[in-house]
């Protein structure tokens, strides 16, 4: 584990991730003491803004990105997330590009390769789709994207710059733009829409952040704490 941390990002930044997430749907900041012991625990160290908007914002929410249950606390995983064993965040993450294994030809679905782009790596946003997840890569190259997998394959969002796509993942981001601000960018393309029970005071309107297509108007739910070696 390297202790060198990003530096802390512009309070511009900031602002934009705290717009996505409305105040009264935010889980507790954690505290930058908490986040420490946790990437401790973990040996790593989170990139930024993600390391900053969880320690002095918000821990996740549950209305926002992603479009299934909203952002994940730190160490949770979304219900949907399949059982492939003990997360281990701090470990290289596998691949070095997209990899859509389900149209390889010859590729075992138990290939050890597809469990290490589940658990190792990375922290989980959230699910999108059902079984289709956001990542957020905490070590190797790619440290700082945001990554969507699901059980045909792991990309990198943007896909490309000339408009591919998978599930959530939204091409055109500037590339000098941060994973997580692509995370939620994802969601702003969308036009307003009314979603009935997404304010505790109400029915509002307010931008799509995050793919709310799969919002049925219910009251949403975190998911549940990862297990770790």
């Amino acid at each position: 584990m390297t202790d060198t941390r990003d530096q802390r990002p512009a309070e511009a930044t900031l602002d934009f991730l705290r717009s996505a997430f409305p105040p009264e749907w935010r889980e507790p900041a954690l505290g930058h003491e908490a986040v420490a012991a946790w990437e401790q625990e973990n040996r790593v160290v989170l990139p930024e803004p993600y390391r900053t908007f969880i320690a002095e914002v918000a821990n996740g929410s549950s209305i926002g990105p992603a479009g299934d249950g909203g952002l994940q606390p730190l160490g949770w995983l979304p219900d949907t997330w399949p059982d492939l064993g003990l997360r281990q965040p701090g470990e290289p993450f596998p691949l070095e590009g997209a990899w859509p294994w389900e149209d390889e030809e010859g590729v075992d679905p138990e290939d050890p390769r597809i469990n290490a782009a589940f658990n190792k790596g990375s922290v989980v946003l959230g699910a999108e789709d059902g079984p289709s997840f956001w990542l957020l890569l905490t070590t190797g190259p790619h440290r700082g994207e945001v990554w969507m997998i699901a059980d045909v394959g792991a990309i990198r969002c943007p896909a490309n710059r000339h408009g591919a796509s998978m599930g959530g993942c939204s091409a055109g981001t500037p590339a000098t733009t941060g994973g997580t601000e692509r995370f939620v960018l994802t969601g702003r393309r969308s036009q307003a829409v009314r979603i009935p029970g997404a304010s505790r005071s109400g029915e509002h309107s307010q931008p799509v952040l995050g793919l709310w297509h799969n919002f049925r108007g219910t009251e949403p739910s975190l998911g549940h704490r990862e297990q770790r070696p």
